[in-house]
């Protein structure tokens, strides 16, 4: 809201403009906000290309709303220029992740959001999507205990670093998930009993 008052005073912002596309963004991938945020974060981040054409986080957005969309090969286009402009990005990295793991290629996506981990540590987000596409990389090899375990590093790792309430709801059941897939019952049990008392996880 603040963000929206302050473009209604100085349109031309587009530092302030490029802060609302990445919040809607935020939005779309990790609130709930789905297609209607994604849709806004990619016209948002498009006024601030048409001004700044160079800009890698207006690239970056403007990408991974596509990929939000299902717009793959439009979002690569925006995603290669990114990683050209600002291969130090770790939210570029993250959004080559994302695109690799709508394409089904895991093992890519595994580099890069490897990449946004070592280029930005302290982000719940880089580390939840690594600890979502290791565990989803070991499903496909028959679970191996290596992979798991690695899977479980990352989501702990995202759940240190204060993700909202719902968020780590989300990634407590995850952890769960690869306990069982580790024999870890008891641990798994814990976190299960503890989720059970919420609405969204009763009925799971």
């Amino acid at each position: 809201s603040r963000l929206e008052q302050r473009l209604s005073s100085a349109p031309d912002d587009n530092s302030a403009r490029l802060d609302y596309a990445v919040h809607c963004l935020s939005q779309a991938q990790f609130h709930g906000g789905g297609e209607v945020w994604f849709n806004r974060a990619l016209t948002q981040a498009r006024r601030v290309l048409q001004a700044d054409p160079a800009s890698p986080g207006a690239l970056m957005v403007a990408g991974v709303s596509l990929v939000g969309l299902d717009r793959t090969d439009h979002a690569a286009r925006y995603l290669d220029e990114a990683v050209r402009l600002a291969p130090e990005r770790a939210d570029v990295h993250l959004g080559l992740g994302a695109l690799h793991r709508r394409d089904g290629d895991r093992h890519a996506a595994l580099r890069e959001l490897e990449l946004a981990c070592r280029q930005e540590p302290d982000a719940w987000e880089s580390n939840w999507m690594l600890g979502k596409v290791l565990q989803e990389r070991a499903e496909e090899l028959g679970s191996p205990r290596r992979l798991v375990e690695r899977s479980q590093f990352h989501t702990v790792r995202a759940l240190s670093l204060n993700p909202s309430e719902s968020l780590a709801a989300d990634m407590l059941f995850q952890l769960g998930q690869t306990c069982v897939r580790t024999g870890r019952m008891e641990e798994a049990h814990k976190i299960f009993t503890r989720l059970v008392e919420l609405p969204a996880y009763s009925s799971k």
